[in-house]
């Protein structure tokens, strides 16, 4: 059955979450959400690029940061959806074989290392390919917030 661009984003953003609410530290939980309820305001007045940087430097490429997680969550499913399709995976896998010397590295490892590249990607295309990713990435936010807010504790909700 097909299912609209919105009910895809719904559903990756829904698994994200799932994954970050199984998370055991109640810390953890807590940065992500203010993290996600936050992204899109930034994403519109400092742009994507910023804050895709700003993640990643909050983040330190530390794989148990929320700022990381977020991170990993946007570009996974941003590069998903800007390279959907053969022609622009294939240029994607050229693009990433120059600018990350993976030579000739196959397919799969290349995909494996496009999937969380969407900083890089973003800051070396034109203008309209940014465009579409700032909206991309803006309305799977949505999704990512309105469940965050949802399902994830609240600061205050700690002490209860």
């Amino acid at each position: 059955m097909a299912k609209t661009m919105g009910q895809q984003r719904a559903k990756s953003a829904w698994d994200n979450l799932v994954d970050v609410k199984n998370h055991e530290n109640d810390d953890f939980k807590i940065g992500y959400r203010n993290s996600a309820r936050s992204a899109a305001v930034l994403v519109m007045t400092a742009g994507l690029g910023q804050t895709l940087a700003f993640l990643r430097a909050k983040g330190k490429n530390d794989a148990a940061s929320a700022h990381t997680w977020l991170y990993n969550h946007l570009s996974t499913w941003a590069m998903g959806q800007l390279n959907s399709d053969d022609e622009q995976r294939q240029a994607l896998r050229d693009w990433m074989r120059r600018n990350f010397q993976m030579g000739q590295a196959d397919d799969e490892a290349v995909d494996g290392r496009a999937r969380l590249a969407l900083l890089e990607w973003v800051i070396d295309q034109d203008v309209d390919v940014y465009r579409r990713a700032t909206t991309e990435t803006l309305a799977y936010l949505g999704w990512l917030k309105r469940f965050a807010e949802a399902t994830l504790p609240q600061p205050d909700e700690m002490g209860e």
